[in-house]
């Protein structure tokens, strides 16, 4: 079914470009859409490319301290985890969680998410100290 998804994503990209344009912030929804289809394939370069795309636009529309810039972020960093590039991974991780707590605060749903995601990676490179601080905030 990932075929049909990621055909029905074209044609609705292609009537947004038509009639939106190409910086429209429904325009890189689609593109981060798309991407999620392709990083469920482990499609992870061809992901990544469409996430880059959305984010940029979403940067654009939004600004960077927006919740959706935060999961963008957030999205590609389990592709750069995905792909064995954890340091890059923990970067973007960073960079949602610092989104996340400033949006929507420390006791957000996704804010837990990202702490928890954060000490996976710190965890895999045995920082367990910090991986365990990190485990903790999740649950608090």
């Amino acid at each position: 079914r990932y075929d049909l998804a990621m055909e029905l994503c074209e044609k609705g990209l292609a009537i947004q470009l038509d009639t939106l344009g190409p910086g429209h912030r429904d325009v890189a929804s689609t593109y981060i859409n798309m991407a999620t289809v392709l990083q469920a394939q482990d499609q992870y370069d061809r992901a990544m490319e469409l996430y880059e795309k959305g984010l940029a636009l979403l940067l654009d529309a939004l600004g960077p301290g927006h919740p959706d810039v935060a999961g963008t972020y957030h999205s590609m960093a389990s592709v750069r985890r995905a792909l064995g590039q954890d340091d890059r991974a923990l970067e973007l991780y960073e960079k949602c969680l610092a989104i996340r707590l400033d949006s929507l605060g420390p006791s957000h749903p996704d804010v837990a998410t990202t702490y928890n995601n954060v000490a996976l990676v710190r965890q895999a490179h045995g920082q367990y100290d910090r991986s365990m601080a990190l485990y903790e905030k999740c649950l608090a």
